[in-house]
Order: structure tokens, then sequence, then C-alpha cells
């Protein structure tokens, strides 16, 4: 699913929560604090399957890209991000819930790298992380039985659609 909301208006140093439905099942949260007062767009994309989505002992869940204007990945602070799931999405493989991540696509060294600022709460049935920077994003988890440490994956991922955007200041 996509969501996209062209005109947001940031002050300052004032979070401003987005919710984002991306699709039914799911619910994305950013809470976002900019250097300076701005406006500006963002775009977040949901996605089910990407080039390059293999990451050794981890199972992905699903993808979300985050893009925006110039002027807000310019000045941005940082954000609260959340990605809802569903049982059904980690039930098949079966997931350990605990161990449920965000991960970054780095285009740089063209690898998954696990946000190092990142958890999940298991009875909202979402993952969140603290965040720096625009990616795409992808909920990874491990079954009982993988216990190897991750490594990260080679290739570029794919592009999909976009969605749109409701804006609340917090």
């Amino acid at each position: 699913g996509n969501f996209t909301n062209t005109s947001i208006n940031f002050t300052a140093d004032t979070p401003v929560m987005i919710v984002a439905n991306t699709s039914t099942a799911t619910v994305i949260n950013i809470s976002v604090v900019l250097n300076s007062t701005q406006e500006g767009g963002m775009a977040i994309t949901e996605f089910s399957t990407v080039e390059n989505q293999t990451i050794s002992g981890q199972t992905k869940v699903k993808f979300t890209r985050i893009t925006a204007s110039p002027n807000i990945t310019d000045n941005l602070r940082w954000y609260w991000l959340n990605i809802s799931y569903t049982n059904a999405e980690i039930s098949a493989p079966v997931l350990t819930e605990s161990n449920l991540r965000i991960w970054f696509y780095n285009i740089t060294t063209a690898t998954w790298q696990q946000e190092s600022n990142s958890g999940v709460d298991t009875s909202a049935n979402y993952v969140w992380a603290n965040i720096t920077h625009l990616s795409l994003f992808g909920i990874f988890g491990t079954t009982p039985s993988q216990t190897s440490a991750p490594s990260p994956a080679t290739s570029a991922p794919s592009i999909g659609t976009t969605s749109a955007l409701s804006t609340t200041n917090v």
C-alpha cells in the first residue's frame, strides 16, 4: 500500500505525528522532529517483497520505504518509527516475536543493517526504532530454530508504489 502527503507543516523542535494506513493490516506511525520550521512532503510505501531481501539467520516480514522532500531530509533531526504487524504475518513461518527488529537497506554498502536503537512491543504488535535517516526498512525476525548471527545481503532493492498521510502536531 501507499501513503503520500505533499504538504506537511513542521515547526522546529516540535514533533509532528504522521499516521499512514498503507494497508488494512499495517499502520505506520512516525513522529518527526526537524531542526527548523519547514513545509514539505513525505511518502510511505509498503512492500511484501523486494530484491535482495535475504539476511542470513533472519526471516522477512515486510518492507517499508520512507521518502521526503529535500527540505525535510536536509533538516531531519530524528524520528520515531513504528510499524505494525499482524499475528498472521509472524506465524508462517513461526517467528520469535520478541526478536523482531527494524533493519534498513544501506545503499552505500549494499547490505541490510539492523537499526541500533530499536525494539518490539509484543502486546501492541509493532516494531519501533529511533532513526535519523530515511531509507528502505524491513521487519525481520528469527524462527525458534534460527540461532546464527545475521549477515548482510548484497544487491539493490526494488522500487514499489506510493500512499497518503495524516498529520497531527504533538
